[in-house]
């Protein structure tokens, strides 16, 4: 049984945790290919902090900056097929 959308302002944020990341599991080979897979996500964190900035909300532009840079970083590591790819 999926839990109702949290509601965060105006959007509706929903759990993720039940959806795996089209990337999770695939191959070392399959690297290159996933890269642009990955930079869906940080695009969209950094407009999200985009607009969080607009509106002085300082503390949200942060928390939406950080996992842009981290996740563009990874697709950046896929790009260049690294085998390892940890996030502290």
């Amino acid at each position: 049984m999926r839990a109702p959308p949290a509601v965060v302002g105006l959007r509706v944020a929903h759990s993720f945790a039940a959806r795996p990341h089209p990337c999770h599991g695939a191959g070392v080979a399959d690297a290159p290919a996933i890269a642009p897979t990955w930079l869906e996500e940080p695009e969209a964190d950094w407009r999200a902090a985009q607009v969080s900035l607009v509106g002085a909300a300082y503390n949200w532009t942060c928390f939406r900056a950080q996992p842009a840079g981290e996740d563009a970083l990874k697709a950046w590591m896929y790009a260049c097929a690294r085998t390892s790819i940890v996030t502290l």
